[in-house]
């Protein structure tokens, strides 16, 4: 396996709830890339930033 300079290592990921638009959410975050998900629409990811 290969490392590549600035990866996250998986201990740097979380999970929270979180309101977004009016939803509740799960926002999915490793330090570089934050996953909004709506369990309200099936799961569904919202927002990508």
């Amino acid at each position: 396996m290969t490392s590549v300079a600035g990866t996250t290592h998986p201990q740097d990921c979380k999970l929270d709830e979180a309101t977004y638009n009016g939803w509740s959410v799960f926002r999915l975050s490793n330090g570089l890339l934050k996953l909004y998900l709506a369990a309200q629409l099936g799961g569904r990811a919202i927002r990508a930033e």
